[in-house]
């Protein structure tokens, strides 16, 4: 479902992990894979993902489980890298259309930089993006919402003409506090949002919909 809201959007953000490629599986797998090797426990991942969905990042469920040494876990994600996958196989094709109708486009995520770079280049989506924000350019994380301003300042956006996607609570708050339009990624969204998006997409078809002028 597509909320109406009467806007010319020329710019749109996304998030990244869980919004342009499916990474749950593969922290959830990395998660327990860390945590028996530092802790020597073997957690359960249907535990792990409730987890993760609830503390919204792997970094907060390691220290929950009273682990502080962050490497442990990326030495291992580093090695998961190929089991992650985009949700949408045409992403790329919708990103083009996206930039044949003068629409600019930005990431802004939480996942470190290398790792970042790497899957965008994966997946083939280097070349529509002339800027990605990752913590290496924001030392804060959503929901603060410099991540956003620092992208809509590279892109010479004004906020009100941009839209930010995600699929998490986090994420809309961010885009609010920015002064850009909310979406909502529904397809990467697993635990509810107790915020209200300008927009709620059920595809990334929607927003390339979106960016044509179409509203439901």
């Amino acid at each position: 479902m597509i909320l109406e809201v009467i806007t010319i959007i020329n710019a749109f953000l996304f998030d990244l992990d869980c919004t342009i490629w499916d990474s749950e599986d593969v922290m959830v797998s990395t998660l327990q894979e860390a945590i028996l090797k530092e802790k020597g426990e073997n957690v359960k991942k249907r535990v792990l993902l409730r987890d993760l969905r609830t503390n919204y990042s792997p970094l907060r469920v390691f220290k929950k489980y009273g682990i502080q040494n962050h490497n442990a876990y990326w030495k291992i994600y580093q090695n998961n890298l190929d089991n992650i996958v985009l949700f949408y196989d045409n992403t790329a094709e919708i990103f083009e259309c996206l930039l044949k109708l003068n629409k600019k486009i930005g990431y802004i995520t939480s996942l470190k930089k290398d790792f970042s770079i790497k899957l965008i280049k994966k997946f083939k989506l280097d070349g529509f993006s002339s800027v990605v924000i990752t913590p290496s350019e924001c030392r804060v994380t959503k929901p603060n919402p410099k991540p956003i301003i620092l992208a809509l300042n590279e892109l010479n956006v004004n906020p009100k003409d941009a839209i930010y996607i995600g699929d998490q609570d986090i994420d809309i708050i961010a885009a609010r506090k920015a002064g850009c339009v909310s979406g909502l990624a529904l397809w990467g969204c697993h635990s509810g949002v107790q915020e209200s998006p300008d927009y709620k997409f059920r595809s990334l078809e929607e927003v390339l919909e979106l960016a044509r002028g179409g509203k439901k």
